[in-house]
């Protein structure tokens, strides 16, 4: 649990000091939370003034847009990314309707560290045993890797937690070879493809 809050507020700090977002964080946004403008690119005009209000529709999740899974799923469909962040993503934008702001991401980051964490132990525990398996949670959590994970507005740290839960889901297959761990790696690895191609 302390390492856990350790991190959390590790992450908290950081917040004031996340003064730009990268062209990918903005699509996180707009591919989660437009019905028009996915592709940003495709749909401001190149060297043309854009008005705030304009930008303020491309970035915000506007009432017209709330649980629109129709857009993210045909965003992505012209997109080599899988939906399931962006629908996580849309769902916690809900919380901040018609107002931008980057805890939207931030949030769905520090949901995903804790799961993460939880997972970490566990597949340490399985791995160098019980006494130390809190060692690679104190190393990852103390990361420049983890900090920059879960300030990057990006599915790469819901993708990390899949992978650790995916790790210990293939622990316990291989130890208990049984129709219901190999139900919950099925899920897992589902869950894993529908979140980055890489998986």
């Amino acid at each position: 649990f302390i390492i856990i809050l350790t991190g959390i507020i590790l992450i908290l700090l950081q917040l004031p000091k996340k003064q730009i977002l990268d062209g990918d964080e903005l699509y996180s946004y707009t591919l989660s939370n437009s019905k028009i403008h996915g592709f940003i690119i495709n749909n401001i005009e190149i060297n043309k003034w854009t008005s705030q209000e304009e930008l303020k529709k491309i970035f915000e999740l506007n009432n017209d847009e709330i649980f629109s899974i129709t857009s993210i799923y045909k965003n992505q469909a012209r997109d080599v990314h899988p939906p399931f962040y962006y629908l996580i993503f849309h769902i916690i934008s809900i919380i901040f309707l018609n107002k931008f702001s980057i805890l939207p991401g931030i949030i769905l980051n520090i949901i995903a560290y804790i799961i993460l964490m939880i997972y970490l132990y566990k597949v340490s525990k399985e791995i160098i045993g019980k006494k130390e398996s809190y060692i690679p949670c104190i190393l990852y959590t103390l990361s420049l890797g983890m900090l920059s994970t879960a300030m990057f507005i990006r599915m790469y740290m819901l993708l990390t937690t899949i992978c650790i839960i995916f790790t210990y889901l293939f622990i316990e297959l291989t130890k208990n070879m049984n129709k219901k761990n190999l139900i919950k790696l099925s899920i897992c690895t589902y869950i894993g493809f529908m979140t980055h191609y890489f998986f």
